[in-house]
């Protein structure tokens, strides 16, 4: 009867421990730094991933979610094709030491932002090449031989509140 109390005793401090469950906005879209390095040699779907906040979620100038927050996730697709590899990462909560959220009952999506120059004749006024700016979908896509997405790797998570 006593290890029973002692272990009622743990479990309620572990969840008195544990802070509530933050309600994020609507809609939000922020910069990631992946944590867990990705290897073509080893990846799989499954494998577990972590990312941190690049910056502060601040609906209306308050700091709901600090910049250093980690996300927590799993490769949800991994495939090698034609040359090509095709990953799609879903990140399902966050946590920092005064709070959690989880991303259940949102719609969230993990892209990256593609930078392309334009090296044409007449690219600008002053002969420097135009950089085109883009947004790549997930799942991602690497035309390469080998897949690596090191510590820090830049991504990009958007989250909208599911209707």
């Amino acid at each position: 009867m006593k290890y029973c109390l002692a272990c009622v005793a743990v479990l309620l401090c572990q969840a008195q421990e544990r802070p509530a469950a933050t309600v994020l906005p609507d809609e939000f879209t922020v910069d990631l730094s992946l944590e867990t390095p990705i290897n073509s040699d080893s990846a799989a779907v499954g494998n577990p991933v972590t990312a941190v906040l690049k910056d502060s979620i601040k609906p209306d100038k308050v700091t709901l979610v600090p910049k250093g927050a980690k996300l927590t996730g799993e490769i949800t697709e991994f495939d090698h094709k034609d040359g090509k590899y095709t990953i799609k990462l879903v990140f399902t909560s966050m946590d920092w030491p005064e709070g959690h959220a989880d991303f259940q009952g949102r719609t969230t999506e993990v892209f990256m932002m593609v930078t392309t120059r334009l090296a044409t004749p007449y690219s600008s006024v002053q002969g420097t090449p135009i950089e085109q700016v883009s947004d790549v979908a997930s799942p991602l896509e690497f035309k390469t031989k080998h897949l690596k997405l090191n510590r820090g790797f830049r991504l990009k998570l958007r989250s909208i509140k599911a209707p």
